[in-house]
């Protein structure tokens, strides 16, 4: 048996088969695996067009129904929302151990001062500000899809009922016998209104499929950026590990050692008082008297400490996180715009059919294409945004390098003097 169809009918098919894909982009990965469980076999359907009295043709093939790619991840979406909400729970993270450097950096300034090492203003804990990742709301584009695809939807049910009138053979035959100039009319307005119709479906096919080609270049770039948070969080750990186990204890050592000097140089003088305390001693003012001496190595602590200290100080202050998810709202634009509108104009193209006037004067759809129009639609362009920030990443894993070598090399000066 043959289903005949109009064509607005057939434009329904494809909106809902739109609104299907733009659902399966949403869906968790448990719905998508019981989704693939209890897949059946779609039945085909044979697609008549009914604006041709003298036949019928397959018409499915002239509306646009986007990439069909198997390798495709259907749930893009929800992976790409779960991946901002991953990195958000990093950064709350990340925050947290920034803000615990402030006691080590209280006590390290106040020592590097103490010799002279630390001249310029201290850090306060006021200049503390939190990293914050603004979750952009990836179902902005959703909605506004799908709240088109429901008016055009609407709309082409509504046509379609009406096209009911001038369905047939024998209707058609009828209406050219009983009023030719008015049935003429009205099939040609409802051309028009489908040849617009068809037009915004299209772009809004393109529009979802550029939609979902930003997400797939958000998917790979958000778990870049996931992995820098854990990688930066992981060397706050490690600083703050160190700074304990390590830096602390032995700058109580060095500043014993350097009092002992001072001591040592007291007794050469016959300047010790007998009633003075070691709190007495003060702490040499430099400490570059000690280079390429036999204490060299409390010099080299001192200066890979300072390095280190300023490391920890732009941790503590600065928020080199957060700007990595600032994606500008880049739009195509130029050649790139000129080349999607002209693959609409293609796929939305709509040709004359057989027995009808449209062969010989054309259908002006112009006031139609003014009630279903385009014009606000934009096609996202997220590549030069994250080719932008992928740059940041590369800073920001030269910065956390730096720190780990640093600490390296502390860590080694300190497992000497063990």
């Amino acid at each position: 048996m043959k289903i005949k169809m109009s064509k607005f009918y057939t434009l329904v098919h494809y909106i809902e088969k739109l609104r299907k894909e733009i659902e399966d982009i949403q869906k968790s990965d448990d719905e998508i695996k019981k989704e693939q469980e209890d897949k059946t076999t779609e039945v085909g359907i044979v697609i008549q067009s009914a604006f041709n009295i003298f036949g019928s043709k397959d018409i499915s093939s002239e509306i646009y129904q986007g990439n069909n790619d198997e390798d495709e991840i259907k749930n893009i979406y929800d992976i790409c929302d779960k991946n901002y909400v991953k990195l958000a729970n990093e950064i709350i993270y990340v925050n947290v151990k920034r803000e615990e450097l402030w006691k080590s950096i209280r006590d390290i300034q106040e020592y590097l001062s103490n010799l002279g090492i630390l001249t310029e203003n201290k850090t306060d804990y006021s200049e503390f500000t939190l990293e914050n990742i603004e979750i952009p709301k990836l179902d902005k584009e959703i909605n506004f899809l799908n709240n088109k695809l429901e008016f055009l939807e609407r709309d082409a049910r509504k046509n379609d009922i009406e096209y009911g009138k001038y369905e047939g053979f024998g209707t058609t035959l009828w209406n050219r016998l009983a009023s030719p100039l008015e049935s003429v009319k009205a099939e040609r307005k409802l051309e028009a209104i489908n040849i617009a119709q068809k037009k915004l479906y299209v772009t809004l096919r393109f529009y979802f499929d550029y939609y979902k080609d930003s997400l797939k270049l958000q998917k790979p770039y958000l778990e870049e950026c996931i992995k820098t948070a854990k990688l930066y969080r992981e060397s706050l750990n490690n600083l703050l590990d160190t700074i304990d186990k390590k830096i602390l204890p032995f700058l109580e050592i060095s500043n014993l050692f350097l009092k002992s000097l001072i001591i040592k140089e007291l007794v050469k003088e016959n300047k010790l008082n007998e009633n003075m305390s070691l709190k007495d001693i003060e702490s040499p003012k430099s400490i570059g008297n000690l280079k390429d001496t036999k204490y060299n190595i409390y010099y080299t602590f001192f200066e890979n400490l300072f390095h280190l200290y300023t490391s920890i100080e732009t941790a503590f202050k600065e928020n080199i996180l957060t700007n990595l998810m600032f994606f500008k709202n880049d739009y195509l634009e130029g050649d790139e715009l000129q080349d999607i509108e002209s693959k609409i104009k293609d796929s939305a193209k709509t040709y004359p059919e057989f027995g009808t006037f449209d062969w010989i004067i054309s259908i002006d759809t112009s006031e139609e294409e003014y009630i279903y129009s385009a014009k606000d639609i934009k096609f996202l362009n997220y590549s030069k945004s994250i080719k932008e920030a992928e740059e940041k990443i590369k800073i920001i894993n030269e910065k956390i390098a730096d720190v780990k070598k640093n600490l390296d090399e502390i860590e080694e000066i300190s497992n000497e003097l063990e």
